[in-house]
């Protein structure tokens, strides 16, 4: 109301989300995204927060069940799925060399539980943030950085914030 203008709301998926202001139909995006410097040549940013990741998986599985670091993590036996479009899709191989990695089409949900409890991937990334609500809804899953330390991650450190079309500089000013 203090622009002058009315709000209609446009659903969009992780891989939507800056093709939808590049072709101009849609002025923002108020979903959270993550500032990247290939997203920064289509889009501006209003940063409002930071974020990185913690990784999780089945706390009975074998192959990760004794490990005790991200680092452990870098290994040819492992298998991480994500959801395709997102940063991780960039920055993992560039991580975690030597891990299989395994991009997936996005559910709605903060990561790709499914590929975990389905036992298709031993580890999938997660917001630091999210990690709790997550360890809350589903039982017997285990987290890296290990425990409470996930929230002190600094895995991926990231901004993230509100994403402007960059045509419509008057709005990002505002």
């Amino acid at each position: 109301s203090r622009l002058g203008v009315k709000i209609e709301i446009v659903p969009v998926s992780h891989e939507t989300k800056v093709p939808i202001l590049a072709t101009g139909e849609a002025d923002i995006s108020i979903a959270p995204l993550s500032v990247t410097p290939k997203r920064q040549e289509v889009v501006d940013f209003i940063v409002y927060s930071t974020s990185s990741l913690c990784f999780f998986g089945l706390a009975d599985n074998p192959k990760i069940k004794d490990l005790k670091s991200v680092d452990d993590l870098n290994s040819p036996d492992l298998t991480m799925a994500y959801f395709t479009g997102t940063p991780p899709e960039t920055w993992a191989p560039t991580r975690f060399p030597k891990m299989v990695l395994k991009g997936v089409a996005g559910s709605g949900a903060n990561a790709p539980v499914e590929e975990i409890m389905a036992k298709r991937a031993d580890v999938a990334p997660i917001d630091n943030v999210a990690w709790p609500q997550l360890a809350k809804q589903v039982p017997g899953l285990m987290v890296f950085p290990l425990g409470d330390d996930c929230l002190k991650s600094n895995e991926m450190g990231t901004d993230v914030g509100m994403a402007v079309d960059k045509a419509d500089t008057v709005f990002r000013d505002w």
